[in-house]
């Protein structure tokens, strides 16, 4: 017989066990409560997180059951005042069906009171001001089960998990580092860092993405860099005003940015390249299928690795074309290039608008 399921709603303060310490740290107080819970996993399959203003994470549980712990830190004027502000901080967690939700509810409003004179004589730090009050969350858990984490100024971190994860921020950094599962991660002004083994889709605004991710990745940055390594598999890659750095595409790439520069260690199979105002280097070999390379305002430097048979079609509107490789010319004109590399075969199109084109060896 399967053990009953008790719906748990719980109070931190209540019932995980509550310690206090109180430390002064300038001209504030600092105020820390810990409390620690333990919960048998069976029969839950999600765990969500729900924390705004603070940090989570989320590592393998020691012994298959969830490990829950909650860092109330607050800090006021006095101890009074710091106490106050951390009985005014809830977290709950509770079974609801297959999931675990934790939720962490701060006071709509605080109250930060400084004495008008401290603000001429500088005795009035930056901790009396704004934000005083965060809840940390630490959590173990089994690491197929599937997260979603999500907060608004706080730093989401994962390690070790299998299952699928969702991680959501706004200011704040997400990393990730998983031996499996699918990866869905997207901040609006942090950065982006994710590990893995299985499909990764990342997003960010303002971040920047770093992405070692074997499975098939998807990312888009708006004013971020990109920079992708150890992947095997495709790539769809997109930023409007950062850079695309890419180690290796063995499988497939389609990249694009319109004010920023592409550089592509190695590339096979199908490749997609397309800067507006940014320079490109792309390096080809393998089992290429084909290749699409063009830049608006910028050069375009294109490698080409021994053992490749390519058909290429190099055109520019006012650059110049160099080619440094061995070919079999098919036809040129002042601006336009036709040539067979190797035995010829994969389509090879490279194009600028108002910068040059270059062919050399891939690697030299």
């Amino acid at each position: 017989m399967s053990p009953k399921r008790i719906p748990l709603i719980i109070c931190l303060a209540a019932l995980f066990g509550l310690s206090a310490l109180s430390a002064p740290a300038g001209s504030s107080v600092r105020h820390t409560e810990r409390s620690d819970q333990v919960v048998e996993s069976d029969g839950i399959r999600t765990i969500e997180v729900g924390n705004p203003r603070g940090d989570v994470e989320i590592g393998p549980s020691p012994d298959g059951r969830i490990h829950v712990t909650a860092l109330k830190i607050c800090r006021g004027r006095d101890d009074a005042e710091a106490k106050r502000l951390a009985a005014q901080l809830s977290v709950t967690a509770g079974v609801q069906g297959d999931r675990y939700v934790i939720k962490v509810t701060y006071p709509k409003r605080v109250d930060i009171k400084v004495n008008f004179w401290d603000l001429f004589s500088g005795h009035a730090d930056s901790d009396d001001f704004g934000q005083s009050h965060e809840v940390k969350i630490l959590l173990q858990a089994p690491t197929a089960l599937a997260m979603e984490l999500s907060t608004v100024s706080g730093d989401l971190a994962s390690h070790g998990f299998n299952g699928s994860q969702r991680l959501r921020s706004t200011s704040g950094d997400c990393t990730v580092d998983a031996t499996g599962g699918k990866l869905d991660v997207e901040t609006v002004s942090g950065d982006a860092r994710v590990r893995g083994l299985g499909r990764a889709q990342v997003h960010t605004t303002s971040g920047d993405i770093l992405s070692t991710i074997a499975g098939p990745v998807e990312a888009r940055a708006v004013s971020g860099d990109i920079d992708v390594q150890g992947v095997s598999d495709s790539l769809v890659l997109t930023s409007t005003s950062g850079d695309i750095s890419v180690e290796h595409a063995p499988k497939s790439i389609s990249a694009s940015t319109s004010s920023g520069t592409i550089e592509i260690v190695s590339a096979s199979g199908s490749v997609a390249v397309r800067s507006t105002s940014g320079d490109v280097s792309v390096v080809l070999g393998g089992s290429l299928s084909g290749a699409s390379v063009s830049s608006t305002s910028g050069s375009v430097e294109l490698g080409l690795l021994p053992g490749l048979d390519a058909s290429l079609e190099l055109t520019t509107n006012s650059g110049e074309i160099e080619c440094d490789v061995p070919v079999v010319l098919l036809g040129h004109g002042r601006q336009s290039m036709n040539a067979k590399y190797g035995r010829g075969g994969a389509p090879v199109k490279a194009h600028t608008v108002s910068g040059d084109l270059h062919v050399t060896s891939g690697g030299s």
